[in-house]
């Protein structure tokens, strides 16, 4: 069931490259803001997003690729956005960080999103924003 999410989610490697594309257009601040007041989305603010390179298998299974993200406080299969530095992009939580990552916020809340990389990961660095959980 999870890699079917995976293969049901758009790939664009150029949105994981070396140039993160910031939403700064008004047509795609509005569609973030059309997406904010939807119910389906549940939104968190203050997380801590980072970027990994690992190219093993992932707590789900499967290779670690482009759409995927590690998050431990939410479930394996969730589908968030990262609006203000991915625009409408969509990606799924199919990893999990370690337990003991030190650049991990006092209340836990990290996502690593998986870039091809290593620049395009220290490109991003550490960046607090807000997430969009889209609830199924």
């Amino acid at each position: 069931m999870v890699g079917l999410l995976v293969l049901s989610l758009p790939v664009n490697t150029e949105e994981c490259g070396s140039r993160l594309p910031l939403p700064t257009k008004s047509v795609e601040l509005q569609k973030i803001h059309e997406i904010e007041d939807n119910k389906n989305v549940e939104v968190i603010e203050n997380v801590a997003v980072t970027a990994y390179t690992d190219s093993g298998l992932t707590a789900s299974g499967i290779p670690a690729g482009d759409g995927i993200v590690a998050c431990n406080f939410r479930k394996l299969g969730t589908v968030i956005q990262i609006p203000h530095l991915f625009g409408t992009r969509k990606f799924v939580i199919l990893d999990r960080m370690s337990k003991d990552y030190r650049t991990y916020p006092r209340n836990r809340r990290g996502i690593d999103v998986w870039m091809r990389d290593h620049d395009s990961a220290i490109a991003l660095g550490v960046r607090r924003t807000t997430i969009f959980i889209v609830k199924q």
